[in-house]
């Protein structure tokens, strides 16, 4: 029984790997999380009902994703507040709250948009509007189309 006592998946694992072995369970942890609790009201009432398997199943995936580019897409920029989180802690994060992950997302890539083609003032129109063009008729008359 001694072994198990010093069994470590460090002596197995580089530290690359052990990274992302914790990246990925704790995007697992964190996304099963939040469709367990989603799904347990229905559970304990009996009510659940399978046709929303494909629905759950959907944000436990994207739970996964979301917490594994919130650990290794953001930690640099999250990692160096005053509350340093490991990779594992945000892809604990990331895979319980993926729809805050898509807002974060989302305002980078809006402000990307901002520096590469500039404030909307400074934009130019996509669709402006035509102007009105005045003709003459023979006897002098304005009209407009």
């Amino acid at each position: 029984m001694d072994y198990l006592k010093t069994f470590s998946l460090s002596a197995f694992l580089s530290p690359g790997a052990l990274s992302m072995l914790q990246t990925f369970s704790g995007a697992v942890l964190g996304a099963s999380f939040y469709v367990l609790l989603r799904a347990q009201p229905y559970l304990v009432n009996r009510s659940y009902d399978p046709k929303y398997n494909a629905m759950y199943i959907s944000r436990l995936i994207t739970g996964v994703v979301a917490g594994i580019i919130l650990s290794i897409g953001l930690q640099e920029a999250i990692g160096h507040s005053n509350a340093a989180f490991t990779p594992g802690a945000l892809a604990i994060l990331g895979g319980y709250a993926a729809e805050a992950v898509e807002v974060i997302l989302k305002r980078l890539v809006d402000v990307l948009l901002a520096i590469f083609q500039g404030a909307p003032t400074e934009q130019p129109k996509a669709n402006p509007q035509p102007k009105k063009v005045s003709t003459s008729s023979p006897s002098g008359a304005t009209k407009s189309p």
